[in-house]
């Protein structure tokens, strides 16, 4: 990889680093991932009692 390669992937990679930190401080996973299977739970019920 070039000089300019280097660079751009160095600063790609603190920006992920940054990004997830703020997601991973203020998000809600867990909840997301509850919510997400509940949704998928009811559908799933409504679909099999029709």
């Amino acid at each position: 990889m070039g000089y300019g390669a280097w660079i751009a992937t160095i600063i790609s990679g603190i920006g992920f680093i940054i990004m997830f930190g703020l997601a991973s401080a203020k998000g809600d996973y867990q909840g997301l991932a509850k919510t997400t299977l509940d949704n998928d739970q009811s559908r799933r019920n409504q679909k099999n009692n029709e």
